[in-house]
């Protein structure tokens, strides 16, 4: 994995320090990833259905916990920047060529006699 949003609550204590739970969509999945520990650096983590974040978003909020921000983490639950977008594939690259002048005649397939019959779609 790399780089992901993550949105961050935070809970203070009464001793001053301070515990953070974020989360953030895993790309192309219907599934979340959840990271939890001190303020700062969230090394526990747990891949959940979307359905138990929620349940446990609410907890949280149920708890105390308040929202921070939202923070870019890197896979072992650092602060990270964002990283940079990928780099983007041209459409161009995959357009049918047309043949060249010179590479010979161009056979029309439809001609040839199968016996069977033709289907078009």
């Amino acid at each position: 994995m790399s780089a992901l949003l993550y949105t961050v609550l935070s809970f203070d204590n009464h001793d001053g320090t301070s515990k953070e739970y974020a989360f953030a969509n895993l790309p192309m999945s219907a599934r979340v990833i959840v990271r939890w520990g001190r303020a700062g650096l969230l090394r526990q983590s747990q891949v959940v259905d979307k359905a138990t974040a929620s349940q446990r978003v609410r907890q949280k909020l149920r708890k105390g916990y308040v929202y921070i921000d939202d923070r870019w983490m890197d896979d072992d639950g650092r602060e990270c920047h964002q990283p940079d977008p990928p780099e983007t594939v041209s459409l161009s690259m995959f357009a049918r060529r047309s043949p060249k002048a010179d590479s010979g005649p161009l056979i029309d397939l439809s001609k040839i006699n199968t016996d069977e019959p033709d289907f078009s779609f």
